[in-house]
């Protein structure tokens, strides 16, 4: 998709892969914000004509493909895949791994630990053992990266001694499996979103509205006086979305930590 894009564009489409993301992180924000002008911090070495283009030609691309995937997904997951260590990009094309359980492996490198790429990529694979033997989900493969991480940027912490309960009991953590399985399920199957949430799940009915419009509504149809509200709306409930992804997603509990730090020996 990246080679088409610089054919259609060879202009002005870095040939840099780190570059080339900054740019559609940019043309990204300029199609949300097009009225928005900064005048703080480094100015863009990119035009905004040049962003929208690159935007709607990466578009038209993606749409060809034969997988249905967001121009933001796209730039801000897959096209990280590229930067993935080695082991980690063959374990996801086997199919071992989904590109959320990549993303987590991929956090551990020497830029980020300090610890020799050989010696992160033997914890790497002994975490993927790990995780594929016990068949655990992606929230608890991050949770033990999430561990790992925190004793490389705080090594003190390996000799402070464990706090005696954890804080997630087995029924939450339980709970957050099966949200996950159901967030599976939606990625695999985007038609089928509230298929396997349960009816008296807290919003089932807004997601059931929701989804029935975005069946039945047609974008090119939507004007830009209907699309100034809806882009507000959209960018409120993402923020709260974020909010509660944050909260879900916190760092590790102390049973984690401690498992992390008898598996590798810290």
């Amino acid at each position: 998709m990246i080679k088409q894009l610089r054919a259609a564009l060879p202009d002005f489409i870095p040939k840099s892969d780190k570059q080339l993301l900054s740019m559609l992180r940019a043309a990204l924000y300029t199609e949300r914000h097009p009225d928005v002008e900064i005048s703080r911090g480094r100015r863009s070495p990119w035009k905004d004509y040049e962003l929208v283009r690159a935007a709607s030609v990466l578009r038209g691309v993606i749409e060809r493909g034969t997988k249905r995937i967001s121009l933001r997904s796209f730039i801000e997951h897959y096209l990280l895949i590229p930067g993935f260590p080695e082991d980690v990009v063959q374990a996801l094309e086997r199919g071992e791994i989904n590109l959320f359980e990549a993303e987590q492996l991929a956090r551990l490198v020497h830029s980020r630990t300090g610890i020799p790429e050989e010696k992160m990529k033997k914890r790497r694979r002994e975490l993927l053992r790990t995780h594929l033997q016990l068949s655990e989900s992606g929230a608890r493969l991050k949770a033990r990266v999430d561990a790992l991480l925190y004793y490389y940027e705080h090594p003190e912490a390996i000799f402070q001694p464990a706090q005696e309960t954890a804080r997630y009991s087995p029924e939450i953590l339980a709970a957050a499996e099966q949200l996950e399985a159901e967030l599976d399920a939606f990625h695999e199957d985007p038609e089928g979103l509230i298929a396997g949430i349960s009816p008296d799940h807290f919003f089932y009915e807004y997601l059931q509205i929701i989804t029935s419009y975005m069946r039945e509504i047609l974008p090119d149809k939507i004007s830009d006086a209907e699309m100034g509200p809806l882009m507000t709306l959209s960018e409120q409930l993402i923020h709260q979305l974020n909010i509660i992804h944050k909260r879900q997603n916190a760092p590790a509990d102390e049973q984690t930590m401690e498992e992390t730090k008898r598996a590798f020996h810290l």
